[in-house]
């Protein structure tokens, strides 16, 4: 169903209600190596699993969204941030998932066990960052790249 056209697209969509979720987490962080290697390689890793009622559904292509019926995401993450030399700070991030339906239905059509429309399975962030020396107090002191791949992505088939 799409809002009726009294409702103006630039207006908050008065068809959402509130998404409910619990989340259970589990996670460690800590440093991989002593001093003693070139630099310590710090981690952060973490497994998650989300129950969501009511989620956020696009519709019409994404053009809408509402709220119906129950998900779920599990997925692990991990962070790795590592100092080869002294002004040198490689970092990464990585996250995969499993991100489903549980319960939906749509114009008698069951998604149940589906993957959710538009969440990637992978996602994975890096930088690389220089610490510049610096002449005077709060100078611009960091130069750096990053690229992110995500890796994927369920299309809108909704």
């Amino acid at each position: 169903m799409d809002p009726p056209p009294s409702i103006p697209a630039t207006s908050l969509n008065p068809l959402l209600d509130p998404a409910h979720s619990t989340t259970y987490e589990l996670g460690a962080r800590g440093t991989l190596f002593s001093s003693d290697a070139p630099g310590p390689v710090r981690y952060d890793a973490a497994l998650y699993w989300i129950e969501v009622r009511d989620d956020l559904i696009p519709w019409n292509g994404g053009r809408y969204y509402y709220t119906a019926g129950e998900t779920r995401r599990r997925g692990l993450e991990v962070g790795l941030d590592w100092s080869p030399l002294r002004p040198i700070t490689l970092t990464g991030a990585l996250t995969l998932s499993g991100n489903e339906y549980v319960h939906y239905v749509r114009d008698d059509t069951l998604f149940n066990g589906k993957n959710v429309v538009g969440l990637p399975r992978a996602f994975f962030n890096g930088t690389a960052r220089r610490r510049l020396p610096v002449a005077r107090k709060n100078a611009f002191n960091t130069a750096g790249a990053a690229t992110q791949m995500v890796g994927s992505p369920t299309p809108p088939q909704i």
